[in-house]
């Protein structure tokens, strides 16, 4: 995608609405940290029922929105359409698809949060941000965007030995043996390995006596993702008390989303029980970063709650930008940026994200004081586009209710 060059189109892009009723201070902060690309006819800004981390305004040329019900809808550059972003709402409930080449603004959601909130008509209530915000949640906001907008958000590196056991198993030269001995550097891995090739997960005939054993029987792809797992778990540390009892919790959170994801995979067709329990362990990576960070402010350390708005603003974007960074595929960075997103529908054949989405709301749902509110189960996308609309009402949640004692033995084997 070509960038264009914002010095020159900056003039009319601080026209746009919310960016017109800042102050020069702000816009040039904004100016700093904005993208202006261009798309030729037919490609899409965005589609429906995805949940990107951006605002898109048009600069010039024609959009065409499709998925309303009244049909597609053109919205042309510098005409009053196009004064506000092209869509507020996420999941997104329309697709933007260039009709002619087009310029546009992207903008991190985040900083418009920051900025303004989206009104029900499109419009904007302005509100100045600035870095020495009295209120934490806004500082740290800050921080965090600009850290990530200039590429130096500090994420943790991922441990040696999942990047070691990652390069070796992509290196089809490899087999068993050389797998073994890269996991051999960690004992305590390798043993939890075996006890994992070991368990009723796996067990065969009879029991196996070591890691090279273990490899075989849990293949090479599996070995490589539960790995990574157990390694992960090492992120997850804090030296303050109450943020080490948080990342606890996201840990502990974390295993039984993955337990069930697990469990789920093996029920449905089609999907790697083994890629999907990566997948619910990945999920709310972002949260670990954000809770992290938050050492740097004292307040959010003592305002739980406070802590909670930040997650749920940028978890998600965090999550995916700490998995891009790692090397990880495509699916598990969409994975971290939208599986708590219950009504998305991107189109398109199903993804690992609807197995961990509906991993998650299950998880949720029958967990100790679930939110009021949360969907039920056979009321999100992703459990028609994962092929189960056609069961009878509450035939997932008995099939997993079934798998307990399973996902309760996968969950220790994560844990422990």
């Amino acid at each position: 995608m070509p960038t264009a060059d914002i010095g020159l189109q900056w003039p009319a892009i601080s026209r746009l609405s919310p960016l017109s009723r800042l102050s020069p201070e702000s816009l040039r902060e904004v100016q700093r940290v904005a993208h202006v690309g261009e798309l030729e006819p037919g490609q899409d800004l965005f589609r429906k029922g995805s949940s990107d981390a951006f605002d898109y305004f048009l600069v010039d040329g024609t959009v065409e929105l499709h998925g309303e019900p009244s049909g597609p809808r053109s919205v042309s550059g510098g005409t009053a359409g196009a004064l506000a972003p092209l869509s507020c709402e996420r999941p997104r409930p329309v697709t933007a698809r260039a009709r002619t080449r087009i310029r546009f603004l992207r903008l991190q959601a985040g900083l418009l949060d920051m900025l303004s909130d989206c009104a029900n008509d499109g419009g904007y209530t302005v509100r100045e941000f600035r870095p020495d915000d009295e209120d934490p949640q806004s500082r740290l906001l800050f921080e965090i965007y600009n850290a990530y907008a200039e590429d130096r958000l500090v994420v943790p590196a991922v441990p040696e030995l999942a990047e070691r056991i990652r390069r070796a198993v992509d290196d089809v030269g490899n087999g068993a043996p050389q797998i073994a001995r890269v996991v051999q550097a960690d004992p305590a891995v390798a043993a939890r390995l075996v006890r994992v090739a070991n368990s009723a997960l796996y067990a065969g005939n009879s029991p196996v006596r070591n890691l090279r054993e273990a490899v075989v029987r849990l293949g090479l792809q599996a070995t490589r993702d539960l790995v990574v797992a157990f390694t992960l778990q090492n992120l997850f540390e804090s030296v303050h008390g109450e943020l080490r009892r948080r990342l606890l919790d996201v840990w502990r959170q974390s295993t039984y989303v993955a337990a069930v994801s697990h469990a789920l995979a093996r029920r449905i067709r089609g999907w790697d029980p083994d890629r999907a329990m990566l997948g619910g362990l990945l999920h709310d990576i972002g949260a670990a970063v954000l809770i992290t960070h938050a050492e740097h402010w004292p307040e959010l350390i003592s305002d739980p709650a406070q802590l909670e708005r930040v997650i749920g603003a940028l978890g998600g974007e965090v999550g995916s930008l700490a998995l891009s960074r790692w090397g990880f595929q495509d699916d598990l960075v969409t994975v971290a940026r939208e599986a708590r997103s219950w009504m998305r529908d991107p189109g398109g054949a199903p993804d690992l994200c609807d197995v961990i989405l509906l991993a998650r709301l299950y998880g949720l749902r029958t967990g100790a004081g679930a939110p009021p509110d949360l969907p039920a189960l056979e009321s999100v996308p992703a459990y028609a586009r994962l092929g189960l609309a056609s069961l009878p009402a509450g035939e997932v949640s008995g099939m997993l209710e079934e798998a307990q004692k399973e996902i309760g033995e996968l969950r220790r084997l994560l844990v422990s």
